[in-house]
């Protein structure tokens, strides 16, 4: 008896190199006859980057599913079960449509390869098999992320921000930038050292090279007595305000301020809970809101804490080493160009190791112990640093996920001085420069 087949379309969505895909088919009643099982490829040929394999599978099994299993190196990395249209016993067979579509790792597959399918009843047992090669569609070519280069070379422009006057509260050095540019400004948020004192200004300009003459305000709304520095600066989307992060004799702090132009527009320093460190960076990937920071332990360690986005500043979790064998002056951004998080920090030698993540609550690795150093840099002005110390990226945007477009293609904001005996740290005359890797 001839019986009209029903259709169904399924999706999977098969990341990674794609290697073996099984189709087995699962028999839960015993037909009467001999089951029959067949399939059909609509293409003999597809990209290997990626695309879509249409398989029409007909067999006379009823209540049965398939089930879609990709392996990588014989390791299954993703499985789906997709049911069948159903059926019962009085019909001879079920037609049902599969679209795999799929994407493969451009790094690991060969231009042609091959793409096995078997079809398995219940017991394991091979009912059918074919296959389908997978080849480079012409005239395409794999689009790979760039490379971060790990030894580039630093032009070093002129200084852009000196210390202030004799009596001001920057006397001494300015250092410890953090820079976003909004509304047509830069605004920078630094450390000024007076003879005895770290604190926190704020100056704004259209240009960087233009901070030179801008006018440096003593942030002394934080109220946070004689010792608040090392500021991060960004505007949290969350809560619809801008955030300076910074060390305060409470440990992590923070203030809050809605209009990022007014230097008397932050509120009193508030505690974020936890004062184990010095330096310390927020930087959030949508979920979660994740602190990195110096150990003040005699450890040479960086350490992380996290949060959910909801309960930041607060809510912290316990901390845990991330980088081992450095020193200070973390700085965590998201690099477009490859969608991977860079790590850079500052070695006790003053020069910039660079690590990396695939996500911020991941495992950090060392690519570069002297990404940075100064036997990379080429002045092209006055020589007035042998050192690259406390760097922040330019970025791309302003808000919490810290986004630069290219670190192959970057701007530094540095603290720089010409090396020589200061006496003490606090004494070391730093001022602010730009060097660039392009």
């Amino acid at each position: 008896m001839t019986h009209v087949l029903d259709s169904m379309i399924h999706t999977l969505f098969l990341t990674g190199s794609l290697a073996t895909l099984l189709l087995s088919a699962c028999t839960h009643e015993e037909p009467a006859r001999l089951p029959s099982l067949r399939m059909q490829l609509a293409s003999e040929s597809l990209p290997a980057e990626g695309g879509t394999l249409r398989v029409t599978v007909t067999s006379s099994y009823t209540q049965w599913h398939l089930r879609a299993q990709a392996a990588s190196e014989g390791q299954p990395f993703m499985e789906a079960i997709v049911p069948a249209a159903g059926g019962s016993a009085e019909r001879e067979q079920v037609t049902i449509e599969v679209d795999i579509q799929y994407s493969a790792n451009p790094d690991t597959v060969p231009n042609q390869q091959t793409l096995f399918l078997q079809a398995l009843d219940g017991g394991q047992n091979r009912l059918r098999d074919t296959s389908v090669v997978l080849t480079q569609a012409a005239g395409t070519e794999r689009v790979r992320p760039p490379q971060v280069n790990l030894a580039p070379s630093w032009k070093v422009e002129a200084r852009n921000f000196l210390n202030g006057p004799a009596g001001a509260f920057d006397e001494v050095s300015v250092k410890d930038p953090s820079i976003v540019y909004y509304e047509g400004k830069y605004h920078l948020f630094f450390t000024g050292r007076d003879s005895t004192r770290w604190r926190t200004g704020y100056a704004a300009a259209p240009t960087l090279t233009a901070l030179k003459d801008a006018e440096h305000h003593f942030l002394g709304s934080l109220q946070a007595g004689g010792y608040f520095c090392a500021p991060q600066v960004f505007w949290f989307k969350e809560k619809s305000r801008w955030y300076l992060i910074f060390q305060s004799g409470v440990g992590a702090s923070f203030s809050t301020n809605p209009d990022l132009t007014d230097p008397d527009g932050w509120t009193p320093v508030q505690p974020m809970g936890f004062n184990d460190g010095i330096d310390f960076w927020c930087i959030a990937d949508g979920n979660r809101v994740y602190c990195f920071y110096s150990a003040q332990d005699g450890s040479f360690t960086i350490k992380r804490r996290s949060t959910s986005v909801a309960d930041f500043p607060h809510g912290w979790s316990e901390p845990e080493v991330v980088a081992t064998q450095t020193f200070e002056a973390v700085h965590v951004y998201k690099n477009k160009a490859d969608g991977h998080f860079y790590m850079i920090v500052e070695d006790i030698a003053r020069h910039q190791e660079l690590w990396e993540a695939s996500d911020l609550g991941g495992t950090w690795t060392k690519l570069a112990e002297n990404w940075a150093h100064k036997e990379d840099l080429v002045d092209l002005a006055d020589h007035w640093t042998d050192q690259v110390s406390h760097v922040e990226v330019i970025r791309a945007g302003v808000d919490e996920r810290l986004e630069v477009e290219d670190l192959n293609r970057c701007q530094l904001l540095i603290q720089g001085v010409v090396n020589g005996n200061y006496g003490s740290y606090g004494n070391i005359p730093y001022d602010l420069g730009v060097i660039r890797n392009y």
